[in-house]
């Protein structure tokens, strides 16, 4: 079975423009170190270079635990020759819920912004609203 071929087995990943990635599992998982870096070589080669700090979206409906290490990564700005800026972690049930929290709350990232939504189209509001305002900020400093 190839790389890609697991890949899709596992889960699938969704570019939705401007550096914003959409992860979503495809059956129950937990999210080890070796995942995580995964994920993230994925949407690093599949997102153009222009966006040096990708805007990740993961779904934890299927997510059962995120270990320490795959959190450390996450939240680790630079992963991968690459950056994260925005993690958004999307639940919608009591238990995806108290994963995507014990993941924020033990995070000690300072420079990776995490939040927790209940439907993507509400991460995907709040990471545009980053992109959008990101330009006048460079364009102020």
């Amino acid at each position: 079975m190839s790389e890609f071929q697991l890949q899709k087995e596992i889960y699938q990943t969704v570019l939705l423009g401007n550096g914003i990635v959409y992860v979503k599992p495809n059956r129950n998982i937990t999210i080890e170190e070796d995942l995580a870096r995964e994920l993230l070589d994925t949407c690093f080669e599949n997102v153009e270079y222009r966006y040096r700090n990708i805007r990740l979206i993961i779904d934890m409906a299927l997510v059962a635990f995120v270990t320490e290490e795959a959190r450390e990564l996450l939240a680790n700005n630079r992963c991968v020759g690459r950056s994260i800026s925005h993690l958004a972690l999307v639940s919608n049930s009591h238990l995806s819920n108290v994963i995507s929290t014990l993941t924020i709350r033990q995070s000690e990232s300072t420079e990776v912004e995490m939040r927790m939504f209940k439907s993507a189209e509400n991460a995907v509001d709040w990471l545009q609203d980053g992109i959008e305002k990101q330009p006048f900020l460079e364009a102020a400093s």
